[in-house]
């Protein structure tokens, strides 16, 4: 390994060595991969290694990283995702590490595609707090159990102890390492953090997008409690369960139900994204609103407030203030140093690169979908 373990690192790796399998809390920046690595490179003598992320770019990004800091030849190492054709996945589980999306693995192993799980002496599922209900690590898991070492990594396992046990069950895990950045192992890698928040307006244009958004969600969330459903508006964790309490209503008025409830998910999103990220975001979510085919996106486009909407976003030049908040900071603190912008959506990361580069500032994206790393040109 090219990088020096910490002695908190360190003492984790021998944990799992010795307990076997195992949920690491670590939180951000802290160095949960590096263990993984680690890991990788001890059990690769007793069998195939497999690095489970729950997206394509954090796949790459992990392989990347494994790549330029492992001692492992880049020729036993390989990403299979749904993007490749399932014969060529076939061959490709013979190499000895392997990064894959855990949707990917399961769907291999219920069809045969990946003959082999016994083969794998570990497996690490990052993120693992997502180990609930019918995500695809449950059964990716269920068919590991035994036959691998089984490694969590999360961040944030979450505060319901009743949730972290369930996820312990379902990766088959009895032992947890915790550290936070007050365990004195830990606290003198960790930098002190001074975070300042700055309040801004959003523009003239950008609030009568607003205001027909806000008059559409009061009206469809009256029309869904009216059918039986008070939708939780303000917890998108209580609106998204709403969904499945419809699903399972024994009823032919299930579907109207459903198509109000979709309309009204997406009007929030949209109120989101016009809040929080500017008329870009919410323009490009039309425009793919309009090649879906589902009742709720139709009956929406055709509503005369989405139609003002569309002709309000079509005619302004506004984006975000923040925006021209993050160039005047960008410039204010770049004497000398790097800025990491961190965005919430793939297109953002584009549009602050451009912003960026035509205020005269060196922008690039580091890591695709996650930030735009800065530095004076």
């Amino acid at each position: 390994m090219k990088l020096e373990p910490r002695p908190y690192q360190r003492a984790i790796y021998n944990s799992i060595v010795q307990q076997g399998n195992m949920l690491v809390v670590l939180p951000t920046g802290l160095g949960k991969t590096l263990i993984a690595f680690m890991l990788i490179e001890t059990k690769i003598k007793e069998g195939k290694c497999l690095f489970l992320a729950p997206t394509r770019p954090l796949v790459k990004q992990h392989y990347n990283s494994f790549l330029e800091i492992s001692g492992i030849d880049p020729s036993l190492v390989t990403i299979v995702t749904g993007e490749i054709p399932k014969k060529k996945r076939e061959a490709l589980y013979d190499k000895q590490v392997i990064f894959s999306t855990p949707q990917t693995i399961k769907n291999d192993l219920l069809s045969n595609t990946l003959k082999t799980p016994e083969t794998f002496s570990l497996v690490i599922f990052d993120e693992a707090h997502r180990a609930i209900g019918n995500y695809a690590y449950t059964l990716v898991g269920e068919k590991m159990n035994g036959r691998s070492l089984i490694v969590g990594l999360t961040a944030s396992p979450g505060g319901d102890r009743a949730r972290i046990n369930k996820i312990l069950a379902n990766l088959f895990i009895k032992n947890v390492q915790i550290r936070t950045k007050h365990d004195a192992d830990v606290r003198e890698h960790v930098m002190d953090i001074e975070v300042k928040w700055i309040e801004t307006q959003l523009t003239p244009d950008l609030k009568l997008v607003k205001g027909e958004l806000d008059r559409m969600i009061a009206e469809y969330a009256q029309k869904l409690a009216h059918m039986g459903f008070p939708p939780q508006t303000k917890s998108k964790r209580l609106f998204i369960a709403l969904r499945q309490k419809i699903l399972d209503m024994n009823s032919p008025a299930k579907y109207a139900i459903l198509v109000t409830y979709s309309m009204l998910l997406n009007l929030l999103h949209m109120q989101e994204l016009i809040e929080t990220q500017g008329a870009s975001a919410l323009r490009k979510y039309l425009e793919k609103m309009a090649t879906k085919d589902t009742k709720s996106a139709a009956a929406l486009l055709r509503k005369p407030e989405i139609m003002k909407i569309k002709s309000i976003l079509s005619s302004t030049s506004e984006e975000h203030p923040k925006l021209p908040l993050l160039i005047g900071l960008a410039k204010e603190q770049l004497a000398g140093k790097k800025i990491i912008v961190f965005a919430q959506y793939r297109d953002q990361v584009a549009l602050i690169e451009n912003a960026l580069q035509g205020a005269g500032i060196t922008a690039r994206t580091r890591f695709h979908r996650y930030a735009t790393v800065l530095r004076r040109g």
